[in-house]
């Protein structure tokens, strides 16, 4: 019997212990407990994601831009060394034509920014003659030769000539693209002068290939505006 009774306190007392455990997990702590869990479960399953979901950086920029050598002159750029020039010999001197010419193999660059060597003519109205300066890629002016001239041209108004060599020359290139294709094994010429039926001041380009296919392709700009005639 003592047995017994010693077997039946046991399981009193084990009873007593697992109901005081019950006790201290109120259904309140119960759900307390499982929600600080899911917000540990969660955090965990976030950092182990984020590394694939961060943005990459950005890609570097691997196309290069084309920029021309600025140190070779426009037509414009090149009128102003040689103006100042020609002016020391007569103050009265005017512009009556320039002109520049590609020949290949043409750097398309340089070609589309109007930049490249000048030919200018001017006309002197105290000796009756025609001067032409020359202006290199550095933007070195030089007097080449005089001519006799015994009629006046028709002069420029260096005020009125506003579209410059590569406004004309990236024209040229954009509108004979489909007829000359690769400019680079062209001729191309610029020449400025003025129009005698008008008197407007004009610019006159053209490009040409040589070969089994040859092509040319002309544009008459008109020198003020920019717009083709």
């Amino acid at each position: 019997m003592s047995f017994l009774r010693r077997r039946s306190d046991q399981i009193t007392s084990g009873t007593q212990e697992k109901s005081k455990l019950q006790l201290n997990l109120t259904p309140e702590r119960q759900i307390l407990v499982a929600l600080v869990a899911t917000i540990l479960v969660g955090c965990v399953c976030s950092l182990i994601a984020m590394p694939r979901f961060r943005p990459s950086p950005p890609a570097e920029e691997t196309q290069q831009v084309d920029v021309p050598d600025f140190s070779i002159p426009t037509a414009r750029e090149a009128y102003i060394p040689a103006v100042e020039l020609i002016r020391q010999t007569d103050a009265g001197a005017q512009l009556a034509s320039a002109v520049s010419i590609w020949t290949p193999s043409i750097d398309l660059v340089q070609l589309r920014a109007g930049r490249n060597g000048w030919a200018f003519h001017f006309y002197l109205p105290s000796s009756g003659e025609m001067a032409t300066v020359l202006v290199d890629g550095e933007g070195n002016a030089r007097i080449d030769k005089y001519e006799t001239w015994e009629t006046p041209p028709s002069l420029i108004d260096d005020l009125n000539w506003r579209a410059d060599s590569s406004v004309v020359a990236d024209l040229l290139v954009t509108s004979c693209q489909e007829t000359i294709g690769d400019f680079t094994q062209a001729s191309v010429e610029l020449w400025l002068s003025m129009a005698e039926e008008n008197r407007a001041a004009l610019w006159l380009v053209s490009a040409s290939t040589t070969g089994e296919s040859p092509a040319t392709c002309e544009l008459t700009i008109n020198a003020v505006t920019g717009l083709t005639q």
